[in-house]
């Protein structure tokens, strides 16, 4: 089967499962912007289904130029990584933010843990387009089950809090994400019933953003062996970066598991 027909059948696949996700003018505008950072079954994508919410917004596929300035925050006084190499794809309801890098393919970031982005590879050596494979499984993946990634669950019966929130501060629309800036600690392994009064629904480009403005950010990638986590921090939206670089074994940082 060539490249073509296996987007093809990947889409037929993902369509019936995304009804409400729509395609508007705005989109069709993605491959001239984003051509050559995004692979070919990602734009096919936006093409052909469009942006919208999965799973009662445990994710949402965005239009990577409405959250370009998110990206362009976080990256811009970055040493390391440009901004104008990445799009971002779309985010999980408590700030998770899924980027996409032309060389390194999925960045993961967490706008509430460590404010730490997570990297498969090692971005000191030269970037490479990531393997071929990769946007189909992450397509997948995204589709099949966000929960592992953007949802919590919360005991008793493992009930997602995304839905759970979602029954007291109203359900995710597009645009949409929870606001945790009145928590007392940014885990949400650490959200409890008293704290659901606490949490509302906001907009999530003006939250996100609010979120990440000047906060020193910590990349990490791994190291040559096993055990080994660099770790680079740099603050963002700032003019002189502040840019350390730390050597951390036993995959831990500050005390805290990585």
């Amino acid at each position: 089967m060539n490249n073509d027909a296996r987007i093809a059948k990947l889409l037929s696949n993902l369509k019936p499962r995304l009804s409400g996700f729509r395609v508007t003018d705005e989109l069709r505008e993605i491959r001239v912007r984003y051509g050559a950072i995004l692979p070919n079954p990602m734009l096919r994508f936006y093409e052909e289904i469009g942006v919208g919410v999965h799973k009662g917004g445990i994710f949402q596929f965005v239009n990577p130029v409405t959250y370009q300035p998110i990206v362009d925050c976080l990256f811009k006084s970055c040493p390391w990584l440009s901004p104008s190499e990445m799009a971002m794809i779309g985010y999980g309801p408590f700030g998770n933010l899924l980027i996409w890098h032309r060389g390194y393919g999925r960045i993961m970031l967490d706008t509430n843990l460590c404010m730490s982005i997570l990297l498969g590879v090692d971005f000191r050596n030269p970037a490479v387009a990531p393997d071929p494979n990769d946007i189909f499984f992450e397509l997948h993946s995204l589709i099949s089950d966000p929960e592992e990634e953007f949802d919590r669950t919360i005991n008793p019966g493992s009930r997602s809090l995304t839905r759970e929130l979602s029954k007291i501060a109203g359900p995710i629309g597009p645009g949409d994400c929870f606001d945790l800036a009145e928590l007392d600690t940014g885990s949400l392994g650490s959200i409890g019933e008293a704290d659901y009064g606490k949490i509302r629904k906001t907009s999530s480009r003006e939250y996100f953003l609010s979120r990440i403005q000047n906060r020193e950010l910590r990349l990490y990638v791994r190291g040559d062996e096993p055990d080994d986590q660099f770790a680079f921090t740099y603050v963002s939206n700032a003019g002189d970066p502040l840019a350390k670089y730390e050597l951390f074994t036993a995959r831990t940082c500050d005390g805290q598991s990585v």
